[in-house]
């Protein structure tokens, strides 16, 4: 009985320490995401063929930037994943999806986004 209580009172600050060490991975979390954000915001040109530009701006809204049928409505980011809210017009039909993508590259000048086996590429307008 006495090994269990010394083994437990050596597991306590361990514990603890651990606790420690998640609330700061957290935090540090957090000010990714913050800085993730702050990049995210300004006009981004897809540099594929398909040439799908977009907007993302600051109050959560995004909006396309050369299309009529498909239209970005708000934006949001939650550790490395971007989710688009966006509707689809065509044909007399609407309907309203979000996608969600990794953010596999974020810089002042490039976006990169992967969803399952595919990978977009974008630049920030202006650069």
């Amino acid at each position: 009985m006495k090994k269990i209580i010394i083994y437990l009172l050596l597991l306590i600050p361990m514990l603890s320490y651990s606790q420690q060490e998640l609330k700061q991975e957290n935090e540090n979390l957090s000010a990714k995401q913050t800085n993730n954000t702050k990049l995210l915001i300004g006009s981004w040109k897809d540099k594929s063929s398909a040439a799908l530009h977009f907007s993302l701006l600051s109050d959560g809204s995004a909006r396309s930037d050369n299309m009529q049928t498909l239209l970005y409505q708000k934006w949001s980011v939650k550790g490395n994943k971007l989710t688009l809210t966006i509707k689809s017009i065509g044909n007399g039909n609407s309907s309203v999806s979000e996608e969600v993508f990794d953010i596999y590259k974020l810089d002042e000048e490039s976006l990169i986004l992967k969803q399952d086996n595919i990978v977009f590429e974008y630049s920030k307008s202006g650069y």
